[in-house]
């Protein structure tokens, strides 16, 4: 007599005879009738197979040199009684923010609200900006989120915007609710607002706990106004180099200004950085610092006496810390830090 057996334990099941055997002993019928197919009857009556000590059994096998019998049994045992079940689990449903995700290959941790983001203009509307972020998604800038001054807030956004212009821009919001319920993004299922106020572009503390729920501000002491970037009007030409050049020997420092350190450590990898001159005048450095993607911490280096030959005066202090040198700096503090941040990065 034949018999349709599960494929799965055809072929997964070294031992058919012990399958066979397993029935067999649950239904306790000593006798071996070859017409009798006892994997078919078990299969009709699977709570049979609760009166068998098959542990003991399997433990008495595995002392005799057959190795991993307990799962064996518990294969043979779930093929009997659910020949045909699908292991894996019920369906779910996926909600908008996890298929915004999947989808834009973004991630929590890559665009949320209160980010840096880079994004192209892709239409000038009056009143506002219809753009594109990095990931394909679109993205609206209202003129009440492009000036600081009201007074600005009126002008026609085609005499400053042109399309094809590449912005800096912060996370306003980002919404995932029905597409159809947000005006002007239909067939979208999500909905970024972006502001690109000077003001909020460089109100990194007011964001930071957002961004980051840990302890980043009991290791790190955010400064709003000094060493960031200076709001101006953006349609503001020729501005001006606000540093004095210096000449330092050292492979990592650079004369270029904040906006520089950022467009230079853009590509670059976390953890990397960058020392150049100070706004602050001669007798300051600044350290640029990668600390995470569009995050980066400026080190402000305040310089001890020096000789009027002197490139850089020997002693060096970062708040209440003093240093003999830059690469005392480099090794000292920065090169502190990655370990328990890296931690931190690769940790999702």
């Amino acid at each position: 007599m034949s018999t349709n057996l599960p494929l799965s334990l055809i072929n997964y099941c070294l031992d058919y005879q012990l399958a066979k055997k397993i029935a067999k002993d649950a239904l306790d019928e000593a006798y071996d009738d070859r017409n009798v197919d006892h994997i078919q009857r078990i299969m009709d009556q699977p709570h049979k197979l609760e009166e068998l000590d098959l542990e003991d059994y399997a433990a008495h096998l595995e002392s005799k040199g057959k190795h991993n019998m307990k799962y064996v049994f518990d294969f043979i045992v779930m093929e009997l009684t659910r020949p045909f079940a699908d292991p894996r689990g019920a369906r779910k449903e996926m909600d908008q923010k996890d298929l915004f995700y999947k989808l834009t290959k973004e991630t929590p941790f890559s665009l949320q609200y209160g980010m840096i983001v880079t994004c192209r203009v892709v239409r000038v509307d009056r009143k506002s900006l219809l753009c594109r972020l990095e990931c394909g998604v679109d993205a609206t800038i209202a003129a009440g989120d492009i000036y600081d001054n009201e007074g600005d807030k009126e002008k026609d956004l085609k005499d400053d915007f042109k399309e094809g212009m590449v912005l800096k821009a912060r996370v306003k919001k980002l919404s995932f609710e029905n597409s159809k319920a947000n005006e002007g993004m239909s067939g979208d299922f999500t909905r970024v607002q972006l502001t690109i106020r000077p003001k909020e572009l460089a109100a990194h503390k007011k964001y930071l706990k957002f961004i980051h729920h840990s302890d980043i501000e009991e290791s790190f002491k955010i400064k709003e106004d000094e060493d960031l970037a200076i709001p101006v009007d953006i349609t503001t030409k020729g501005l001006g180099n606000k540093y004095k050049m210096r000449k330092i020997n050292h492979l990592k420092f650079k004369n270029i200004s904040y906006q520089g350190a950022l467009d230079y450590l853009a590509d670059k990898e976390v953890g990397d950085f960058v020392i150049r001159p100070s706004s602050k005048g001669d007798n300051h450095l600044t350290i640029t610092w990668k600390f995470y993607e569009n995050i980066y911490v400026h080190l402000d280096i305040k310089e001890g006496i020096k000789a009027p030959n002197e490139q850089i005066a020997k002693r060096l202090s970062i708040g209440n810390e003093t240093f003999d040198g830059l690469e005392e700096i480099v090794l000292g503090y920065i090169y502190m830090i990655p370990p328990k941040h890296y931690l931190t990065k690769n940790y999702h």
